[in-house]
């Protein structure tokens, strides 16, 4: 598969910056359970980061 990198280039690095996020957001989760504002973040970075995806799967993997 040939990958082709062209606009995707911006959406990689916001992907890569929302799934950074994401990790540290666990790693907090992990110790701190009941932070309900925290895991509103989580779940709303989550659906981010399939929506990134599924544009970069369209743009770059075509």
């Amino acid at each position: 598969m040939k990958m082709k990198i062209t606009n995707g280039g911006a959406r990689l690095e916001e992907l890569n910056e929302v799934s950074l996020l994401l990790n540290d957001l666990a790693v907090y989760l992990d110790k701190n359970p009941s932070d309900e504002r925290a895991a509103g973040w989580f779940d709303t970075y989550s659906v981010t980061r399939e929506e990134l995806l599924k544009e970069l799967e369209k743009e770059v993997w075509r």
